[in-house]
């Protein structure tokens, strides 16, 4: 599947997106992107099965304890994860994945 601008664009037109597997080490990739994507107004939500908050907000263990629900999810784990985390994103109607 080729991805095309208008499906960037439909991604990060979501206000409330769920970060699976965003890292508790401040200095990762993940937690310079999530802080990025908060400073630009996204209501980010960090899941990680480890840890208890990220960046001063309650972390999630996973995406079925998210509440309120969020409208995307962008996966920062192991590629043997993704495929979990897409099942557990189907089962809770979340339409919108990025990997």
């Amino acid at each position: 599947m080729t991805t095309t601008r208008a499906d960037i664009e439909d991604f990060l037109t979501q206000n409330r997106i769920a970060m699976v597997g965003v890292s508790r080490d401040p200095k990762d990739f993940s937690r310079s992107l999530f802080r990025e994507m908060r400073k630009r107004g996204y209501d980010m939500v960090p899941v990680n099965l480890f840890a208890e908050d990220i960046e001063g907000e309650e972390c999630f263990q996973s995406l079925h304890s998210v509440n309120p629900a969020v409208d995307g999810v962008l996966l920062m784990t192991p590629f043997w994860e993704a495929e979990r985390i897409v099942e557990e994103c189907a089962e809770l109607g979340i339409p919108r994945v990025w990997m």
